[in-house]
């Protein structure tokens, strides 16, 4: 199988690069350019570089999981933000959040998923407005997290990422 080239275009910032969503398949961003066709829809462009490079299960049960998991996630970040709004007592938010991450489900290979919840828990979580989301309420999420961003690969990209 020859490489596939991969662009991904998005903004950090909404209201920007209105122009260019108007190219774009169903008018927004993010997108993804593979060999110069453009792809729309976040999961289905987190997808497609986790097939091609590997991070993709191929026995079906385990990509059965692994989407599971992925939807999962999508969700939590929804009833997250229903619980911070919605549930005035803080005790009763933390024992939310706790039954909302059981498991990581990525068995003995790292998959996309485990990128996803990287993102949800440094990306989205911690975009709510004080008090953020805290982690270190968390321990089982916390040895996850730091696990996947010592993995090689996302520890390269982090130390590379600029921190604005």
């Amino acid at each position: 199988m020859s490489a596939t080239h991969l662009k991904l275009s998005y903004f950090d910032l909404s209201g920007l690069g209105e122009c260019l969503k108007l190219k774009c398949p169903f008018g927004q961003l993010l997108v993804l350019q593979a060999d110069g066709t453009l792809y729309a829809q976040s999961t289905a462009i987190v997808r497609y570089p986790a097939r091609v490079d590997g991070l993709y299960p191929r026995d079906p049960a385990d990509a059965l999981r692994v989407e599971m998991i992925s939807e999962t996630l999508l969700e939590l970040v929804m009833a997250y933000l229903d619980a911070r709004y919605s549930e005035p007592n803080e005790l009763l938010k933390a024992e939310k959040y706790k039954k909302l991450v059981a498991e990581n489900g990525a068995k003995d290979k790292a998959t996309y998923v485990d990128v996803q919840l990287l993102d949800v828990v440094l990306n989205a979580l911690n975009a709510i407005p004080a008090p953020a989301f805290n982690l270190a309420l968390f321990p089982k999420l916390k040895a996850i997290v730091a696990t996947i961003k010592e993995s090689e690969h996302i520890a390269t990209y982090l130390r590379s990422k600029s921190p604005f």
